[in-house]
Formats: structure tokens, sequence, C-alpha cells
């Protein structure tokens, strides 16, 4: 007699969820920056010729949505990694405690996500 639960498959559900969250999130990330390039771009061509800018307002708005929306949705991404690896390095770490220095090191790996946003976040607004 078997007792099989479907527990089992939510971990790979999981992994696929913040997969696709992530790259949702990435996607979005991506069309808002090259959405908010061009009101930039024609600020900044305006500004050196004289001629009337782009309201400022606007590609402020869209300059600070887009680095917004690449650290949130990177730190999402990142916390997501970090609940998933986390939890599978515990585990193992119960059963072969020699394992603890892969868990750290994949779960840094995960956190490295959230240190590349931040990094995109700071080109988006000084560019």
């Amino acid at each position: 007699m078997s007792t099989s639960t479907h527990a089992s498959s939510l971990p790979t559900a999981a992994v696929y969820a913040g997969f696709a969250l992530v790259l949702v999130a990435a996607l979005l990330t991506t069309l808002l920056f090259f959405t908010a390039r061009p009101l930039i771009a024609a600020a900044t061509a305006a500004e050196e010729t004289g001629r009337e800018a782009p309201k400022p307002g606007l590609v402020k708005m869209a300059t600070v949505l887009a680095a917004s929306l690449a650290f949130s949705t990177s730190v999402l991404g990142a916390a997501v990694g970090i609940a998933l690896v986390g939890s599978a390095s515990i585990s193992a770490m119960v059963e072969k405690p020699e394992l603890r220095v892969w868990g750290l090191i994949l779960t840094a790996l995960a956190e490295a996500l959230a240190i590349y946003g931040i990094a995109i976040a700071f080109l988006i607004l000084t560019s």
C-alpha cells in the first residue's frame, strides 16, 4: 500500500511559478526601460538644441517607474529563490551536515539577483 501525497509536486510547481513570475517581471522591466529610454533621449536632445522638451514629469515618472520595477521584481525573484533554496538546503543539512556550505553558496547565488536589480535600477536612474 503506497501513501503518496501531492506534497512532493508542490516544490516543482513553486519553482515553475517563481520562474514564470521572474520572467514576466523581467519582460515588464525591459519593456518599461525601452519605453523610458526614448523619452529620456528626446528630452536630452531637445535640451541641447533649445527646442521644447517633452513634459519633464512624464520622463521622470517613466524613469522612476522603470527603476522601481527593476528593483522590486528582482528582489521578489530573489525572495522566491532564497525561500526555495533555503528550505531545500535546511532539509539537506538535516540529513548531511557537510552540505551546509553548498546551501550557503546556493542561497548567495539567489541573493545575487537582488544585487543585479539594484545595479540595473541605478543604471536606469543615472542614464
